[in-house]
């Protein structure tokens, strides 16, 4: 959105639909499709506090709509990169810029600019026609168990339609075989990889499993464990509940391995604030010694850090004329919170969104046009200075449901493309209604690529 751009409400009446994409009727009960997911054994509850988790019919897009998308990720992949060799090239900036911690400090620099296996760029189709990225998911990108399963339920009902995340499995193991490769010096594939993963949290526990199934078939050893569970072998092997492993599958955030700090002056101290010095030690030196490769790599902190958009932003001049385009044509404008400046944003409120540097799924993440002035203004009090950024709100294109035509009836989508190793590898779709943020109550959707029966015609 140009900065001197009204806001808008997604539901305003001009909004414009998108007309490449296409959200089909269900042709059955919800607790039909609901019976599907869960004899899959991968979906441990269709429904959220009552509600359903899933849309349980298809969004067609058509094939333009998927190239401009998967264009938009491999650029903004393409700048991620380039950020990541600026600060490696500048470590101050780690100081300076970014107000890291010494143990966050510690998995960047340890990383040697080693940042991206796989990767989530969320892209927004806005109602002008662009597409704009909120923020992209480098640490531990999640959705692959719905993403992958919804795209197998589906594709044979609509045999003329492409499901874009078939080849995700295989794609992740030639990545990760190519950074085992890389990492190690050793020959051929992985055999002993160790998943990482908080094992205290259940949400996770599906994704985690399907994992574990995808690498035992293609002739892995598998073992879970958490970080807790890491040590050292006398030949100095890294272990993992004392079986060696060779690769690390790392589904535990960064910021939780380091140290932990409140992001509102009224929050209390983390209960457990402390980082986990021990194993996130004994993997860096093992890794920097070629013992053991890390996937996603602890440099991945740095993209993920929403002060990154900021970088872009307020350093802008500091990156090539092709980093520059992609920033200035698919980032909305980003800076840190206290570089806008508290009182301008309070003038502004129904211009900016706040968002804390590492939260997620909807997680301190503040809409000013949502937001009364005075909880806007109560927020800006007690946002700590240092985690924080504003970003220019922007509209989404609404799609309508074919079901819900005659209704008018409007969903959001929220397109998430997957890359790994840079390339796009499939996608996860979630649909929220208008006037709410991203969250876990957005619904998943089926995602299918082609022309379905009556084209993308233009919506009433």
């Amino acid at each position: 959105m140009p900065s001197d751009a009204p806001p808008h409400s997604p539901t305003s009446h001009d909004a414009r639909s998108l007309t490449d994409a296409r959200l089909l009727a269900p042709q059955g009960p919800y607790g039909d499709f609901a019976d599907r997911l869960l004899a899959s054994c991968l979906v441990k509850d269709p429904w959220i506090d009552g509600a359903p988790r899933f849309h349980p019919a298809p969004l067609v897009l058509a094939p333009a709509l998927r190239d401009r998308l998967y264009d938009a990720a491999s650029r903004l992949g393409a700048a991620f990169d380039a950020l990541v060799a600026l600060v490696a090239a500048e470590p101050a900036l780690l100081d300076d810029f970014f107000g890291l911690t010494p143990w966050q400090k510690l998995m960047v620099l340890g990383s040697d600019a080693w940042w991206h296996g796989f990767a989530r760029v969320d892209l927004f189709v806005c109602e002008d026609g662009r597409l704009q990225a909120c923020e992209i998911n480098a640490d531990t990108p999640s959705g692959q168990v719905e993403a992958t399963l919804l795209g197998a339920l589906f594709a044979p009902e609509h045999p003329a339609l492409e499901d874009p995340n078939a080849d995700y499995p295989e794609r992740l193991w030639r990545m990760m075989t190519r950074a085992f490769q890389a990492r190690t010096g050793r020959p051929g594939a992985p055999t002993r990889i160790g998943i990482v993963f908080p094992s205290d949290l259940p949400e996770d526990i599906t994704l985690v499993r399907l994992y574990q199934r995808w690498f035992q078939e293609r002739g892995a050893q598998v073992v879970l464990g958490s970080p807790f569970n890491l040590g050292v072998a006398d030949d100095g092997a890294v272990t993992l509940l004392g079986r060696p492993v060779e690769l690390v599958f790392r589904h535990y955030k960064t910021d939780w391995w380091a140290e932990r700090e409140p992001v509102w002056a009224d929050e209390p101290p983390y209960a457990d604030p402390d980082p986990i010095a021990d194993q996130l030690a004994l993997l860096i030196a093992a890794e920097r010694e070629g013992r053991v490769a890390v996937v996603n790599p602890f440099g991945a902190l740095l993209p993920q850090d929403k002060r990154a958009l900021a970088l872009f932003w307020e350093h802008l001049d500091r990156f090539a004329p092709e980093v520059q385009a992609t920033v200035r044509a698919l980032i909305p404008e980003t800076r840190r919170l206290d570089a806008v400046g508290r009182e301008r944003l309070s003038a502004e409120r129904e211009r900016w969104v706040l968002k804390a540097a590492w939260g997620c799924e909807g997680d301190d993440v503040l809409v000013g046009p949502f937001m009364t002035q005075e909880a806007w203004d109560k927020a800006l009090r007690l946002a700590l200075e240092g985690p924080w950024v504003a970003q220019r709100f922007f509209r989404v294109a609404p799609v309508r449901s074919d079901a819900d035509a005659d209704a008018g009836a409007l969903w959001l989508p929220n397109l998430g493309v997957y890359l790994i190793a840079g390339a796009p590898s499939g996608m996860l779709v979630r649909l929220t209604s208008p006037r709410t943020v991203t969250d876990t109550r957005a619904l998943v959707a089926p995602v299918l690529v082609g022309a379905p029966t009556g084209a993308f015609d233009e919506a009433p």
